[in-house]
């Protein structure tokens, strides 16, 4: 029986695409990525110019105002979903015999790593300090 390599060198560069096939992904990827959303710009009936402009202009939009109803909705999903995910994290830890075990429940340090990040991330966003102002405009 034969062994599948996985030696790219062997194959051509793409670990066994060929160039052409290689070659029809990335234009693939580059119409679905940049010209699909062009084509309904332009199905709409709306110029092309104003979203090929880069860095893209400035309009004033009139947003919707805050809704309790929705906030609450978002977040019970929110908790739902990450209470799902403790749950189905809880049922499945076992060791390799098979027996429950506590070491399947440790969050990793990479898991504190981002919540960290994520924390300090979401206050450098929404709140206004004069040392960080450089920066305030990209938040």
């Amino acid at each position: 029986m034969m062994q599948p390599s996985l030696d790219i060198s062997e194959n051509s560069a793409a670990g066994g695409m060929s160039g052409w096939l290689l070659l029809l992904l990335v234009l693939t990827a580059a119409f679905l990525s940049l010209g699909l959303p062009l084509l309904g710009v332009w199905l709409a009936g709306y110029p092309l110019d104003d979203y090929l402009h880069f860095p893209p202009r400035y309009r004033p939009i009139q947003y919707p105002e805050f809704s309790p109803v929705l906030l609450v909705a978002y977040s019970m999903v929110g908790v739902g979903l990450i209470a799902l995910w403790f749950v189905f994290r809880r049922s499945n830890a076992t060791d390799l015999s098979g027996s429950p075990t506590r070491a399947g429940l440790k969050f990793p340090w990479w898991g504190w790593a981002g919540l960290a990040l994520g924390a300090g991330a979401w206050v450098l966003a929404w709140n206004r300090f004069s040392w960080f102002e450089l920066f305030q405009p990209y938040t």
